[in-house]
């Protein structure tokens, strides 16, 4: 028996709704937008990314650690 009445509910169905409107969305990127989504994090950035200074480490910090793969 399913856990919801609602076959679009719980993760499998949301992930099933993000590849019907993305199609080319990969596991990893699923993952992290899921994750953005569930922790707040705009908001998180809102609240303490403040200066232009904290966007360019952040970017550099993901660029550094795009290179470890």
């Amino acid at each position: 028996m399913p856990a919801t009445n609602d076959i679009n509910e719980g993760a499998l169905g949301s992930f099933r709704v993000q590849m019907r409107m993305k199609p080319q969305l990969t596991m990893t990127n699923y993952n992290a937008l899921a994750m953005f989504e569930h922790n707040n994090t705009q908001n998180f950035m809102d609240a303490l990314f403040t200066e232009p200074g904290d966007f360019r480490f952040l970017r550099g910090q993901a660029h550094a650690y795009k290179g470890k793969d």
